[in-house]
């Protein structure tokens, strides 16, 4: 199987990892941030920061839901993608595990 697959799999986990932070969050009623880049102000020497911007429960649902129908398209539609003890779910599962990390070390900022 080309090499082109097994990213799409690793892609496909990570989307997953985003669509269960914003429907864990929509789902349960809160509003999640969503961190957009802006530019300081000319005195601060206009360097970018992030600024956290509160997104309503139903949005962050609908994203949610959005994120798993984008992943299970990448699964299903690309490859022969093999459910099991496989390389396929391996780099899916990697995948879910490197963006779940990395959200939850960018987010507990």
């Amino acid at each position: 199987m080309s090499i082109l697959f097994y990213f799409i799999y690793f892609l496909a986990g990570t989307i997953t990892a985003n669509g269960l932070t914003h429907f864990i969050n929509g789902f349960t009623g809160k509003k999640f941030p969503k961190k957009s880049k802006t530019f300081k102000s000319i005195e601060k020497k206009s360097e970018t920061q992030f600024v956290k911007v509160m997104s309503s429960p139903v949005f962050n649902t609908i994203w949610g839901i959005i994120n798993f129908i984008i992943a299970g398209l990448l699964i299903l539609k690309i490859g022969n993608f093999l459910l099991g003890l496989n390389i396929d779910s391996l780099i899916y599962f990697i995948g879910l595990a490197i963006g779940s990390i990395f959200m939850s070390w960018n987010f507990s900022e």
